[in-house]
């Protein structure tokens, strides 16, 4: 399961990932149906933002006949992830239970391929609209962002940089094997947790129980997370 976070500002309504489209798994890829659900049909999104490449959070940029779902978007990724897979050798770079994944990373080049044009790479700090901001968040993979969002009480979209409702918060320190660099994965989860809990940010969770959202606490010599 993946939460999307949208955001919606007087001009632009703002995608943060776009799950997995129809290729990954027959059950997924319904992102686009459950937006025009809501009121919010593909075309009217202006903005989309990929915190990384892996499949269930980019694949969903295209349909099965590779047309882009949304048609008036344009898309903003990290600098360092947009050259983590344009690398000829990016499956070095990759950790052993991915790196035999052919399927990963030409879906990863094909996906990004097809909206080169409209791309824009970003770094920390960067604004992808008013009061909606870039952070470094990397680990689980080289270029992993998340996004921070000013006004009231505040939020982080923390993507895949907390990916477990137990495990990310009671034990931040112990490496994650899907991660491309596991140590750096966990200086960022103890950063990101601790700001959390400092600045009393709520955060989303792509893969947290659904909604996601909530706060971080700290508990034990560690955190938890208090679900909202």
């Amino acid at each position: 399961m993946n939460t999307v976070a949208v955001i919606r500002s007087q001009s632009d309504v703002v995608l943060v990932d776009t799950g997995t489209g129809p290729r990954h798994q027959p059950t997924a890829g319904k992102l686009a149906e459950n937006l025009n659900a809501a009121g919010i049909p593909p075309a009217a999104v202006t903005k989309i933002v990929l915190t990384h490449g892996h499949p269930d959070h980019l694949w969903g940029i295209l349909d099965a006949n590779d047309n882009p779902i949304y048609p008036n978007a344009s898309y903003f990724v990290s600098t360092v992830e947009w050259n983590l897979w344009a690398d000829p050798d990016v499956m070095r770079r990759l950790p052993a239970v991915l790196a035999t994944s052919d399927r990963i990373i030409n879906g990863a080049k094909k996906h990004f391929s097809h909206v080169k044009d409209k791309m824009r790479t970003v770094r920390d700090g960067d604004e992808i609209v008013s009061g909606v901001r870039v952070i470094d968040t990397p680990g689980h993979t080289q270029g992993h962002i998340a996004v921070e969002i000013a006004g009231g009480d505040g939020l982080v979209v923390v993507a895949d940089a907390l990916t477990h409702a137990v495990i990310s918060f009671q034990h931040p320190s112990w490496p994650v094997p899907v991660d491309h660099e596991p140590d750096r994965g966990i200086s960022t989860r103890l950063r990101l947790l601790d700001r959390l809990v400092v600045d009393k940010r709520r955060l989303i969770g792509a893969h947290l129980p659904f909604p996601g959202t909530g706060f971080v606490e700290r508990k034990g010599g560690a955190y938890r997370f208090v679900p909202t």
